[in-house]
């Protein structure tokens, strides 16, 4: 069946010369139902149809910039099903798309921008949360896969997406609940232009309006469960210098900071399941990188005589200390192959600390504490002891994960373990070999994190010979269940493997080892 919208349209575009809005609805029918056929349609018929919905939207943009309250009720209906059309044809032929963001482009921009602005000053309520939702829907449509259309929306809508993130506040409940569509869209427009903003400038979010979509999309979508909302924030995350902004802002608190730090884990666990022997995704670096820097100049926050505390459970500087070791724990098997991370160095106290080192003192600094008497940082293995809430459960865990990560294969990491604070820090990994219930699976994790530091590093294979007990730990015989042995040939210490490696099957899927 062919595709016949001309002499539709040329009718729509008289009766909307003379504001007949009603007329021009009913002309617009026959064509909202062939227009999910311009899926097959020709080049030469998506740019007829194109020109013509363009000069339809010229027309409006005329009619709808000066039109009254009542011409903008009676335009209702003509607006939904004119960007509704639009909105399919867009979804339906990459051609039409790529007409509509092509030589006219800022035109059709433009004329939108005036309509939803109109829309918004005019409707309320059900009637403006449908247009806005439609509208927005058109230009996610328009941006979806193409970086030139990306550029076209983000420069000509971003000063109205903080407004269409921000309807629900002061709003009623039921208005809040049916404004969220509003949200969701224009999170999933946020998703689909962002990576372009950021890569083409620079000094992206020194620009206040930049920022001030950042803290909307990032509000909105902490307060709703909005479908694209993952998505949209994982986007934001990769935001090179996002979490130093996130972390001043005085707009954002405890809980939009906490959330961005699981949009970084859910960035890292994508990257990593795809490959969990590369790099750090790049545009996570600067990130990462400011965790590390922010952990080491804020130390005293996660002090141990603090930590030991019950009272900490509500303490939330800390639980964002901890959700921070805790993202840096879920990409610690990607730094260790980003050197430009792992060997990334703060300067605190004039002693440089890089994040291995940092973790075992802090380590160092929690068992010390735990072997004082009975408190939250000490060892169990009675499960009525764990609060789970309390910022130090699977700390311990986390920190020897990191230890353990970065020492794979870099030997500059599995001799600065041995070396630290007085080669304490093979025998602490030993100690931590035990069940803590406090700590699930730390055995195996301490395990691991053995195994890396003796392979291939024979220092660290004499040093582990040479060890006696450690508290009532024998360290040659962990190493013998990780499937490893240490052999003397000549002045030589050999390991070698039965092939095995530490028990990890039991490990949560939430936080899988790798080596």
């Amino acid at each position: 069946m062919s595709i016949t919208f001309e002499e539709n349209l040329c009718k729509c575009l008289e009766n909307l010369k003379v504001g007949n809005f009603r007329a021009a609805t009913s002309d617009l029918y026959p064509i909202s139902k062939q227009t999910p056929r311009l899926g097959n349609a020709s080049d030469d018929i998506c740019c007829k149809f194109v020109n013509q919905m363009i000069g339809v939207l010229d027309v409006l943009k005329d009619k709808i910039g000066g039109s009254n309250k009542v011409e903008m009720e009676d335009a209702r209906f003509f607006l939904m099903d004119a960007y509704r059309i639009m909105r399919t044809s867009c979804a339906a032929n990459s051609q039409v798309q790529d007409e509509f963001g092509g030589v006219q482009g800022s035109k059709v921009m433009e004329c939108t921008r005036i309509v939803l602005d109109a829309a918004t000053q005019h409707y309320e309520g059900e009637s403006l949360i449908q247009l806005l939702a439609v509208g927005i829907q058109f230009l996610a449509n328009l941006a979806t896969n193409s970086e030139k259309n990306q550029d076209l929306v983000w420069d000509h809508f971003h000063m109205q997406f903080k407004g269409w993130l921000d309807m629900t506040k002061g709003e009623p409940e039921v208005v809040q609940e049916r404004s969220t569509k509003v949200l969701n869209i224009t999170s999933f427009l946020i998703e689909a232009c962002l990576p372009r903003q950021w890569q083409r400038n620079p000094r992206f979010l020194e620009e206040p309006v930049n920022w001030a979509v950042m803290v909307s999309a990032i509000q909105a979508n902490t307060t709703w469960k909005l479908e694209f909302g993952k998505k949209c924030l994982a986007k934001l995350a990769q935001v090179p210098g996002l979490m130093k902004a996130v972390m001043a802002e005085g707009q954002l608190g405890h809980m939009e900071r906490a959330c961005m730090l699981t949009s970084m884990q859910d960035v890292v666990t994508e990257w990593r399941d795809a490959d969990e022997k590369g790099p750090v995704v790049p545009s996570l670096q600067n990130n990462l990188q400011f965790l590390i820097e922010y952990l080491v100049n804020n130390r005293a926050v996660l002090a141990a005589n603090q930590l030991e505390m019950r009272e900490a459970s509500f303490n939330a500087e800390m639980h964002l200390h901890v959700k921070m070791l805790e993202t840096l724990a879920q990409a610690s098997c990607c730094i260790a192959f980003s050197p430009d991370i792992s060997n990334f160095t703060v300067q605190k106290d004039e002693e440089p600390k890089t994040l291995i080192m940092y973790a075992i003192g802090l380590l160092m600094d929690i068992h010390k504490k735990g072997q004082e008497g009975v408190n939250m940082l000490s060892m169990t293995n009675r499960q009525l002891d764990v609060d789970i809430n309390h910022p130090a459960f699977m700390l311990r865990r986390d920190l020897v994960r990191i230890i353990g990560n970065l020492s794979y294969q870099n030997k500059n990491s599995q001799d600065a373990v041995r070396e630290a604070y007085g080669k304490i820090g093979i025998p602490l990994l030993f100690d931590h070999t035990k069940l803590d219930e406090r700590n699930p699976y730390i055995g195996e994790w301490a395990k691991l994190a053995l195994t890396n530091l003796v392979r291939d590093n024979e220092d660290n294979a004499k040093f582990v010979k040479n060890l006696k007990l450690v508290g009532h730990v024998d360290p040659l015989g962990i190493l013998k269940d990780c499937g490893l042995t240490l052999e003397t040939q000549g002045e030589k210490i050999i390991v070698k493997s039965d092939g095995q490696t530490p028990t990890l099957s039991k490990l949560s899927e939430k936080t899988p080892p790798r080596p």
